[in-house]
């Protein structure tokens, strides 16, 4: 089973809100035996028993610190346990407060048991050897591990151990030990992490235990404080008292329709010192709660934190159900601390009647009206009725007035027709609206409805504006009405300019004297407008009679003799010396054009008429257009259209354009790519085409690595000056690369001259002193000690080949010239071989062509090729052999040494001897015959220093 429990001796001191497994303080009668007080013995019993001593110990920050007392412990006495609610899995830590008056070797003096004979936790002190210590831990009773940092004798010490519960083998649980970590923050790196060992793990933890080691080895400790639990928090409390406050306040929900949902709004809680129970939340009627903006939403909440400090958000959403407030506070509690703080929440149910706006009264007559009314706000509810209430009571109650409803609401906006109403008489309304919360009703307005004492009112004239002179215009017409008239006359006019009609196509008087019975009256008059002279006519047609007070009727025109309206257009077909500039004529005045066309200078905003014109004669749907000849190249011209009549000429508005410059452009250039170094290329060419140049001359270059010419035979030279007379032009340019240096020749050849702007031309190539193209061939002709290699010089590069031949080596991807170079001599249509000697038998070799010129020496991909190997048996070869001449003995998987080969002649007798020192596994040796042997059969053994191995028969001439 793998667990792991860590181990931490600390101080402990317990808070009822904490989760401890045990705490003890020690608050007992000084001088009781601790098995008096809920402590068992369970190993020599009665012997030294481990008393209650006084005082306590201190430790700063820590809320167990002078809280009852201690124990102290010798040696070679009782010890005691003191058991807690059993635990198996996870952590199980235990703190304490140890001073210690006197060390010895090292011994463990507390720790964690899971039964009196199974302790897997035991914490040590030993003496440093120079008046201190150290403390150490062990799992059970496997090997002790101490810290390096040495302790003083008589200060007290926060030691927390933890104890870990692994499952994945029986001994992998694991033991961590701190001395003095902080309190009251987050678990830290231990002071000695990950103590393991070969012991069995614990199967379930469930007491503490003080031991009085051997008089030889145990230390004098004072112990207090001890708390035990299953996280860092139960075991390394702070002193400090757990807070809670409202940092962020709900904002008011104001008021809210019943039946509806409001919000959420929020409030923030900050919390420090919380020990790590849950922060609640309470109920208060109308509000629910969620810690996320979408909820779900609950009417408590009940948050789990894990101590220290708290933030959270909660979200309040109001819900209210009757017409009330809803104020109150909302407690917020929990985290250790005593009393609750509060959130103050504002809200209140309401079910409003509609916002209602008064509007106008309008089409007021002697005994009707319309009053118009809005609703902005519905209210809480649906609308089930609307309308205007009226009455002629000034300031009358709402709903004591005469309500008029109305069904014709439209995006909130409402109209009652009023009838019935009495002529001359004040009445006052108010707009209503009703739903399930009762009436709205507007602010109070007013109208008057119509006396009935004669009365002449008009319809307005439409203005008939600019007219020319000697023209009529119309007509235009406006509407008398009469109420309660007499039968008296009713007349128009006279105004200057105008005259009158009563139908529109009838005779027209400088004045009107229309009979009528009385009563109500209403008739159209038809206007005309003729104005004779350039001025303004406007003025005032007075219309009297039946009894009324005279009344006018407004008219405007004025006479005018126009000149025609013209409107500037675009320039086109822009030259250096052309443009053809665009006019329309929108209105001709009034009288006929007589004449028309475009007027220009070179003086911006220049007076109409000081330009010089060019007349048109195209003009067709108003729209004409002149030939602007004889500019002058890159200047600006501004011009205006204009047009004449009668009335004098007419502008438009001034545009201008600039003459083309003289310009100059080029084809492109074909790339040279890469060129050897000391040559020169064939031409390629490129054209320049000039529009409006001057006479000044056309240069060409110059650009490094390049010569000109403008035929493909001519001179070429490194730059040119070609005369030109001017205007169009075009030349074709010839180009030659010639590349002295290996580098890239890429720039632009300018062409410029002529009065135009410079034009580059893109040229492209690099010089390259190219090394040889090389390719591998086969391997043949492969011996136990030879090989024949071929290859071939495909490509000289740049420079003749003056090396070639092939490279090889045992190591497969050798890099180009770490190999052996075997230089041939035997080229032939590019192709050539050298032979290798002298290879080991059975080996594989890896070779590349290679060919040098002065750009460098290149190589052809590896290739590879296996020697033959020895065979087992004895070889002696060729046979027959001449004497003088040589000869090869072969034999494989020999053992390293000394080794002779003898020859023997048909008489038995030793001839010659040849002496080899084998150093591997096998024998592949050349050896030259003695010219002096005789012609005939020899035995040849191959011995070594204990017996002769094989032996062959060859023949010697």
């Amino acid at each position: 089973m793998k667990k792991f429990f860590t181990l931490l001796v600390f101080c402990a001191f317990v808070f009822t809100t904490k989760a401890q497994l045990l705490t003890e303080n020690f608050s007992y009668t000084v001088g009781q035996a601790i098995t008096a007080n809920g402590w068992t013995a369970h190993s020599a019993a009665g012997t030294n028993a481990i008393t209650v001593t006084a005082p306590g110990l201190s430790y700063t920050g820590h809320p167990g610190s002078g809280v009852g007392n201690a124990v102290t412990m010798t040696t070679s006495g009782e010890d005691d346990n003191r058991t807690f609610t059993s635990t198996n899995s996870g952590s199980v830590y235990f703190s304490f407060l140890v001073n210690l008056s006197a060390v010895q070797g090292g011994d463990y003096f507390i720790g964690v048991l899971q039964n009196t004979s199974i302790f897997p936790v035991r914490v040590y002190a030993k003496t440093d050897g120079a008046g201190g210590f150290y403390f150490g831990a062990s799992k059970g009773n496997s090997t002790v591990a101490y810290e390096t940092n040495a302790r003083s004798l008589n200060t007290t010490y926060l030691v927390v151990a933890k104890y870990t519960f692994n499952t994945g083998t029986t001994t992998d649980d694991v033991v961590d030990l701190w001395v003095n970590p902080a309190l009251g923050g987050t678990e830290t790196t231990a002071t000695i992490p990950n103590i393991t060992g070969t012991s069995l793990d614990a199967t379930s933890i469930s007491a503490i235990y003080l031991r009085q080691g051997s008089a030889a080895s145990a230390a004098t400790p004072q112990v207090d404080a001890i708390l035990v639990g299953t996280t860092w928090a139960d075991v390394t409390p702070s002193g400090a008292t757990p807070s809670l406050s409202i940092s962020s306040p709900l904002s008011s929900f104001g008021n809210v329709c019943i039946n509806t949902t409001a919000g959420p709004n929020s409030f923030t809680i900050s919390g420090s010192n919380l020990t790590n129970a849950n922060v609640n939340v309470a109920a208060l009627s109308g509000y629910e709660y969620a810690t996320a903006t979408g909820g779900p939403y609950t009417n408590t909440l009940s948050i789990t934190q894990a101590g220290g400090t708290f933030t959270q958000q909660v979200y309040v959403r109001f819900k209210p159900t009757a017409v009330q407030s809803y104020n109150g506070n909302i407690a917020v509690s929990g985290g250790g601390v005593s009393t609750p703080v509060n959130a103050a929440a504002v809200g209140s149910g309401v079910n409003s009647a509609p916002t209602v706006t008064t509007g106008a009264a309008s089409a007021i007559t002697q005994t009707s009206a319309t009053a118009a009314g809005s609703i902005p706000d519905i209210g809480c509810s649906a609308i089930t009725a609307y309308g205007i209430e009226y009455s002629t009571t000034n300031g009358f109650p709402n709903g004591t007035g005469t309500q008029v409803a109305a069904s014709n609401l439209s995006s909130g906006n409402f109209s009652s027709n009023l009838t019935g109403l009495t002529a001359g008489t004040t009445y006052y309304y108010k707009a209503y609206a009703t739903n399930g919360g009762g009436t709205g009703y507007g602010t109070q307005q007013q109208f008057t409805t119509q006396s009935l004492s004669p009365a002449l009112s008009a319809t307005t004239l439409s203005g008939f504006g600019n007219v020319c002179i000697n023209t009529v215009a119309g007509p235009n017409s406006f509407t008398i009405n009469g109420t309660n008239l007499t039968t008296a006359n009713v007349t128009v006019g006279p105004l200057s300019g105008f005259t009158f009609s009563t139908t529109s196509g009838g005779t027209y008087t400088a004045s009107l004297n229309l009979t009528q019975a009385g009563g109500t009256f209403t008739q159209q008059v038809f206007v005309r407008f003729n104005p004779i002279a350039v001025q303004s006519y406007s003025g005032d047609i007075p219309v009297s009679g039946g009894g009324a007070t005279s009344i006018n009727v407004a008219a405007t025109g004025a006479g005018v003799n126009s000149t025609p309206a013209v409107v500037t257009g675009a320039a086109s077909s822009i030259t250096q010396t052309t443009a053809t500039a665009a006019g329309t004529i929108s209105g001709t005045g009034c009288t006929v054009v007589t004449a028309y066309g475009i007027e220009y200078s070179t003086t911006n905003n220049f007076t109409p008429g000081t330009g010089t014109q060019v007349a048109s004669g195209n003009l067709s749907a108003g729209n004409f257009s002149s030939n602007l000849t004889g500019l002058t190249p890159s200047t600006t011209y501004y011009y205006r259209a204009y047009a004449t009549n009668g009335g004098g000429t007419g502008y438009g508005s001034q545009l201008s354009f600039t003459t083309a410059a003289p310009t100059l452009s080029a084809t492109a250039l074909s790339g040279f790519g890469n060129v050897c170094i000391n040559t020169t290329t064939a031409a390629n060419s490129f054209t320049i085409t000039g529009v409006g140049l001057t006479s000044a001359n056309v240069n060409v270059g110059p650009l490094a690595g390049y010569s000109f010419a403008t035929t493909s035979g001519g001179t070429y030279a490194a730059s040119l000056s070609l005369t030109q007379p001017g205007g169009a032009y075009s030349q074709t340019i010839y180009v030659k690369f010639s590349p002295i240096a290996v580098q890239a020749y890429n720039g632009n050849i300018a062409v410029s001259g002529g009065g135009a702007s410079t034009t580059q031309v893109a040229a492209s190539g690099s010089g390259v002193n190219t090394m040889a193209t090389v390719v591998t061939g086969g391997s043949s002709n492969i011996t136990t000690q030879s090989a024949v290699l071929a290859g071939s010089v495909s490509d000289n590069g740049c420079s003749a080949v003056t090396v070639y031949g092939i490279e090889f080596s045992g190591i497969n991807g050798f890099a180009d010239g770490t190999g052996t170079q075997v230089v041939s001599g035997n080229i032939s249509s590019g192709n050539f071989n050298v032979t290798l000697n002298g290879l080991v038998q059975g080996a594989t070799y890896y070779y590349k062509a290679f060919a040098t010129n002065n750009g460098g020496t290149s190589y052809g991909t590896q290739q590879s090729f296996t020697v033959l190997s020895v065979a087992n048996s004895f070889a002696v070869y060729p046979s027959p052999a001449d004497k003088g001449g040589n000869i090869r003995v072969a034999k494989n998987n020999v053992q390293p040494g000394y080794y002779g080969v003898l020859f023997f002649n048909s008489s038995g007798q030793l001839v010659y001897q040849y002496n080899i020192n084998v150093q591997s596994n096998y024998i592949n040796q050349l050896i030259t015959l003695p010219g002096s042997m005789s012609s005939g059969n020899y035995r040849v053994s191959l011995v070594n220093n204990e017996k002769v191995l094989e032996t062959k028969t060859i023949q010697v001439f």
